[in-house]
């Protein structure tokens, strides 16, 4: 690309903005504004049926070395996380027998960081600073969301600032966190609003030393050093304009992946070298909101870069292998959104547009120790896609009311990897173009009980694998699923207890699974045709001022069909589908009174296989750790004692079977916060 294209590719996004806003504004009439109601932020699909999603929070006492995806995904049914240990490369996000491949596909989630998409799993914030809440849009969201999974879309949303009417709100808190394994962290919050500006700013610094030792080095494995920044800021331009600018920076440089040999100690190796992670993520959103005479207009413009440099290991399999990754990839979007003011209480509508850029290059390096390489290559990738999507929903009677919605969208790639070895290469491009309907009919029983049923056809595109040098193996097939979900939510008049039953059918074709088929070749197969069944639970409970419970229960049964080894031909029909654990159960406990709080919570995951033969060495059993934490609270300060892994369960995250390794569940960690903070209203 010459510096011309790159700097028209540069500007291109920005200029949609800005042409987007001046065609607003000169829209727009003055005389007859139509007021924004409400300075709280709209999540990025407004307007959404309350049925389709599924809420996580994260207690405001939780420890800020806590504070992790993990955590809060696993107070909603059925969504896990399956953690590599480096940043979130190679981490999987999954729900209901749908995830994100470990390096090569497309997520089946994808995430929203407030304004901000992300493109993948590799992308994901490792800790949440400041205070979040997770809304999990369940199913496929192809037609409320941009940048929209298969299986459903995860929006991460900041503590907003208190702007209430015609008061100037201020919040700082600095947190202080010691803890076990030399653990260290240090956080700074601020929340501010006055009439016309709001901001939220957080900076976080952790450290702490690795759970895994090397006994022939004498020295830790997999050593962490975070820090993080956050930060956002909007303007009330007028009573029919605001716009927000966010930003968000991290930087980790941790030691090696914690790999251990499989069946061996859990947190300790013997080998002559350590590695080394080194992770660096920015992000930029501009989002404007106009409110015109016909209706609301969103118009956001996003930028991400990501950079992997190196991501380095020494594995003992015998024999030793160094292996030394590097990926970076920077992505541009465009989302734009118009909900029209509605001239009917019984028919709304909205239409969107969406229009992603994104680059991804990447350099594996392998060797057997002292003998020979086995891998030198080079790949870039480029995908675009653009979509166009809307729903209506039409209430007929005051018990019914029917929503459907369409996407069309197109993805184009283009691959090229180089074997620097051998000098061969693969190039490819193809282009998928999607048609995807939903249809979901809800019936309200009374004001306190309704019930939904949604069908939807969801997909995800296809793609090339990087790590193989066959030609004929190294693309894979766009995955296409049809979903239907049937749910029942109802809550007590004094809202003390409120609870969602769910049941889900999912038919599944050219399912993509990614593993190592031998020690040359990485990459993702398509399994013809694949069936993901199950229920959820979720459930709260208020008895008084000063408890609430809370439970969340999935069970998936995610199974094979029509599926050959692609090497070895041998037929896992009816095996299940790999990373899909075979339930998930969260129950927990809080008590507060008197400034006196506490918490106990028990995560259970069930048994999952990571490939498809179920060999049991691939696969991790049913396994239960307990969390607590308890403190003392007043207006300006707070003191929290925490546990996690109370029991010191032994388990593993994520178990990779190419090179007979995994990385280990964290052990028993305890520690201590000290939270100061200032609050002030006028």
């Amino acid at each position: 690309m010459t510096p011309r294209e790159r700097t028209k590719a540069t500007l291109r996004p920005l200029l949609v903005f800005l042409s987007v806003f001046v065609s607003t504004l000169a829209f727009a009439d003055p005389r007859e504004s139509v007021l924004i109601q409400t300075k709280r932020e709209q999540p990025p699909c407004n307007p959404c049926e309350a049925t389709d999603a599924s809420e996580a929070q994260l207690d405001p006492t939780t420890p800020t070395t806590t504070r992790t995806l993990e955590n809060l995904s696993a107070t909603i049914a059925n969504l896990h996380v399956d953690s590599g240990g480096a940043g979130s490369f190679g981490s999987l996000l999954g729900f209901r027998g749908l995830s994100n491949t470990p390096y090569f596909s497309d997520p089946a989630i994808t995430v929203y960081l407030d304004d901000l998409p992300l493109t993948g799993a590799f992308t994901l914030p490792t800790r949440l600073i400041g205070s979040y809440a997770g809304t999990l849009w369940r199913n496929s969201q192809a037609t409320q969301f941009g940048r929209a999974g298969e299986a459903g879309v995860l929006v991460l949303s900041s503590d907003q600032p208190r702007a209430e009417s015609h008061q100037n709100s201020f919040h700082a808190e600095v947190l202080d966190d010691v803890g076990n394994h030399g653990a260290e962290s240090a956080e700074f919050n601020l929340n501010a609003a006055t009439a016309r500006f709001d901001t939220q700013f957080a900076a976080a610094l952790g450290t702490r030393d690795g759970y895994i030792r090397n006994t022939l080095l004498d020295t830790h494995v997999d050593d962490q050093k975070t820090a993080d920044v956050s930060a956002r800021v909007r303007w009330y331009a007028t009573d029919s304009a605001q716009f927000a600018l966010q930003a968000l920076a991290t930087r980790d440089r941790d030691g090696a992946q914690p790999l251990v040999p499989l069946k061996g100690p859990l947190y300790t190796v013997s080998r002559t070298r350590e590695g080394s992670t080194d992770v660096d993520t920015r992000g930029v959103a501009l989002k404007g909101t106009f409110a015109t005479p016909v209706g609301m207009l969103t118009s956001t413009t996003s930028h991400t870069t990501f950079s992997l440099d190196p991501y380095d290991n020494r594995l003992v399999l015998p024999p030793p292998l160094d292996s030394r990754l590097t990926q970076t990839q920077r992505a541009w979007n465009q989302e734009l959104k118009f909900t029209p003011t509605p001239r009917s209480v019984d028919f709304n509508w909205n239409l969107g547009f969406w229009f992603s850029d994104v680059k991804t290059r990447g350099d594996a390096d392998r060797a057997i120790v002292n003998l020979f390489p086995i891998e030198l290559s080079t790949f870039d990738l480029h995908s675009r896609t653009r979509a166009l999507y809307g729903q209506a929903s039409y209430t007929p009677t005051e018990h019914w009311q029917l929503t459907g919605g369409l996407r069309i969208e197109r993805t184009n790639k283009d691959f090229d990897r180089t074997n620097h070895l051998t000098t061969q290469g693969i190039a490819g491009e193809r282009t998928n173009d999607v048609l995807l309907p939903k249809l979901a009919a809800t019936y309200a029983w009374s004001e306190r009980t309704t019930s939904s049923a949604t069908l939807a056809l969801a997909s995800r595109p296809g793609g090339w694998s990087a790590y193989t040098d066959h030609a004929n193996l190294a693309p894979f097939a766009p995955e296409h699923g049809a979903q239907l979900e049937l749910q029942t939510q109802t809550h007590s008049q004094d809202d003390r207890w409120s609870l969602a039953t769910r049941a889900f059918a999912y038919a599944i074709r050219d399912l993509q699974i990614e593993r190592s088929f031998n020690a040359q070749d990485y990459l993702v197969v398509n399994a013809p045709r694949a069936r993901s069944i199950g229920e959820e639970l979720e459930l709260t409970w208020h008895p008084g001022s000063s408890w609430r419970f809370t439970a969340a229960l999935g069970a998936t049964q995610a199974t094979l069909q029509d599926y050959n080894d692609p090497f070895t031909h041998q037929s896992y029909d009816g095996n299940r589908v790999p990373y899909v654990p075979a339930f998930t159960a969260n129950l927990s406990a809080h008590y507060e009174r008197a400034g006196w709080f506490a918490t106990a919570e028990s995560v259970s995951t069930g048994k999952v296989d990571f490939e498809e033969s179920q060999n049991p060495l691939f696969s991790q059993g049913a396994h239960t750790t307990v969390n607590a934490r308890a403190g003392y609270q007043t207006d300006h300060w707070r003191i929290t004692g925490y546990a996690d892994n109370f029991s010191d369960e032994a388990y593993y995250t994520l178990i990779i079977p190419g090179v007979a390794h995994a990385t280990p569940g964290i052990p028993r960690i305890f520690g201590l916060e000290l939270a100061a903070k200032i609050d002030d209203q006028t």
